[in-house]
């Protein structure tokens, strides 16, 4: 017999209740486990140590800590549902070791620096704050400008709650999904970040949007002629950036990651529109407006965007 959803939810309630794990994340490793039980044909909890690096390796993951993950969370859970069926046994997760995890990473994709919209999506289902998810789908999304000035100024007022859409005084217009929406919001909202090292800290934070400073200080988005504060917006970005990447050992920098966004927006849109050369694609409006959208501006904005992205053509 398969795991049950209901079953599947007293799980989470009760994982969720006894420790700090992104809930995304968990939520989402229990439903993968349960698709495959499907596939082997048993509860997750039997699956075997192939079976699992079967699942693993299926994934096509870029970060062994992402497995890591996924791994000590299907260990905790299989443990718990063992225990409430009154089995001593243990589940093979436990015999999973880190250079098995390792075996399963996919190393081309590791080898790109741009990543996918799935990727990233694994990533901001691992991450504990919600800031940082923000920041990632910001970038992703074109947020950029001089000194990243859309990013480290920016305000939920700026956000259409009807049409999802995000505006900006210059006449950029930036469209996001339900998604997409609700995780800035959050990442705005926040006021407490967990650290990502071995001993947990969490830091009191606030701000109007995803630049945070500590504790209850007061900051306004009144300063952009402020050199230095723009400096220091600029440096918050870069370094939380910094710190994602280094927690998943996958290379990232806020250029990388926007230049991820608007290589997937070009072809998601190169499909929509049956073009299948690159070059092509550029000449339309559509791939002006994107252009536009992430930075790439300007009477010779084609030739520096067909160097940019030469290697991936």
């Amino acid at each position: 017999m398969y795991t049950t959803e209901s079953q599947k939810e007293e799980f989470l309630k009760e994982y969720f209740r006894s420790r700090v794990v992104s809930t995304t994340m968990v939520t989402a490793v229990m439903n993968r486990a349960l698709v495959n039980e499907r596939i082997f044909k048993k509860p997750f909890y039997e699956f075997s140590k192939e079976n699992i690096m079967e699942m693993y390796e299926a994934a096509k993951a870029r970060s062994s800590r992402t497995l890591q993950n996924w791994n000590l969370t299907l260990k905790h859970a299989s443990a718990w549902f063992l225990h409430n069926q009154g089995k001593t046994i243990e589940s093979e997760y436990g015999l999973i070791t880190k250079s098995d995890l390792e075996q399963c990473i996919d190393a081309e994709a590791v080898k790109q620096m741009l990543i996918s919209r799935t990727d990233l999506n694994t990533m901001q289902d691992d991450l504990m704050n919600a800031t940082d998810k923000a920041i990632l789908e910001m970038l992703f999304l074109g947020f950029g400008g001089e000194s990243l000035k859309e990013l480290t100024f920016f305000t939920q007022q700026q956000m259409g709650c009807r049409d999802k859409a995000v505006y900006f005084r210059n006449g950029k217009v930036i469209p996001i999904t339900e998604r997409g929406y609700d995780i800035i919001k959050s990442g705005c909202e926040e006021t407490a970040l967990v650290s990502y090292g071995t001993e947990m800290r969490v830091i009191q934070v606030s701000g109007q949007g995803v630049y945070k400073v500590r504790g209850n200080t007061i900051n306004t988005n009144d300063n952009e002629d402020d050199a230095d504060d723009v400096r220091r917006r600029f440096r918050f970005i870069h370094r939380r950036v910094n710190l994602v990447s280094e927690y998943f050992g996958v290379p990232m920098t806020p250029k990388s990651i926007n230049a991820s966004g608007f290589w997937y927006y070009a072809h998601q849109a190169m499909e929509k529109k049956g073009i299948s050369d690159f070059r092509e694609y550029l000449a339309t409006d559509n791939a002006r407006r994107l252009c536009w959208r992430y930075g790439f501006t300007g009477d010779h904005y084609m030739t520096t965007v067909l160097d940019k992205f030469r290697r991936y053509m």
